[in-house]
């Protein structure tokens, strides 16, 4: 688990590609996209054997492809603001997992039969920060052998998802066609994500508050939101594997501060009044100490699933 700040820079990071992937849905137009090149996409997903805890390499940030020409293609996603020689071990050992074992989970997500005859693995950057690499010499070697292997990506705010070694894209040419001159992303991206696939205690915090927040300016008023820990996953707010534990620990975090309530059904109940001014509990959230103020959690967690 990192730290809030990497947590955040990450978190930017996804929901800045998160465009480039579906496109402008407000305009029903996803032609300049992976969507409209034909790649469906899942994040974070496991690759491990049999279940085990993910090795190095084993769990990328994206899983795409693309049924009709039997492609699969995994990414990782890089918030940071430096080029490692990890990064490289990590897209290495992705791209070593075996192909039989992609296709058999994605036949196990999309239940059906399903063929993949070609993986392929790439890597996505800032462009600040890729610009700052190229300032030291072992850094543009590092970049060179990523390049070599794998497909490179860069990605500006209100910019572009430039593509910078094109020639590894030969396999799908309409991808290719869109990708050339760049895919152009919205001002302002949509907020999909909330939480990184192995969030710090702070980043758990910081996630839930956000969502909760957005909620209050969705399209439908509301006077109040109410959460129980069993129901915050992957179809709200987009993690990965986040132990109940975790979220409820936040919550009572939250709650003590005064920022939520508890009923007597267990469930978290926020107001407006309570979590409207963002800017405080975001410099509160930078500020805690988690380790300090975890509050003691029951071993039990029935009394939060619905009988």
């Amino acid at each position: 688990m990192g730290d809030l700040i990497a947590d955040r820079s990450e978190l930017d990071s996804i929901n800045l590609f998160y465009s480039a992937l579906v496109g402008r849905p407000s305009s029903n137009d996803d032609s300049l996209s992976f969507k409209g090149a034909g790649y469906d996409f899942r994040f974070f997903i496991s690759f491990s054997e049999h279940g085990n805890s993910p090795e190095l390499g084993e769990s990328p940030d994206i899983f795409l492809w693309n049924r009709n020409e039997g492609i699969a293609l995994l990414l990782e996603m890089k918030g940071g603001s430096s080029i490692d020689e990890e990064h490289l071990e990590q897209i290495n050992a992705t791209s070593n997992i075996p192909l039989q074992r992609i296709q058999q989970r994605l036949q196990n997500i999309l239940n059906d039969n399903v063929t993949i005859r070609h993986l392929h693995t790439g890597i996505v950057y800032m462009e600040d920060t890729y610009q700052r690499c190229l300032n030291g010499t072992e850094c543009r070697e590092r970049i060179k052998r990523m390049q070599d292997n794998h497909l490179f990506f860069t990605q500006q705010p209100k910019g572009l998802l430039n593509l910078m070694n094109q020639g590894l894209l030969l396999f799908d040419p309409i991808l290719r066609g869109i990708i050339n001159d760049g895919i152009r992303f919205p001002p302002v991206p949509p907020r999909t994500f909330y939480m990184t696939k192995k969030p710090c205690q702070k980043g758990v915090i910081w996630g839930l508050t956000h969502y909760i927040h957005d909620q209050f300016f969705s399209d439908e008023k509301i006077e109040e939101y109410i959460v129980n820990p069993v129901d915050i996953n992957n179809t709200t707010i987009r993690y990965s594997n986040i132990p109940i534990r975790r979220v409820i620990i936040a919550l009572e975090i939250l709650k003590n501060k005064g920022i939520c309530l508890k009923d007597e059904n267990n469930n978290y109940v926020f107001r407006y009044e309570h979590i409207r001014n963002i800017e405080y509990i975001r410099n509160w959230i930078e500020n805690i100490d988690c380790q300090g103020i975890i509050p003691p959690i029951q071993d039990n967690l029935d009394d939060y699933i619905e009988r």
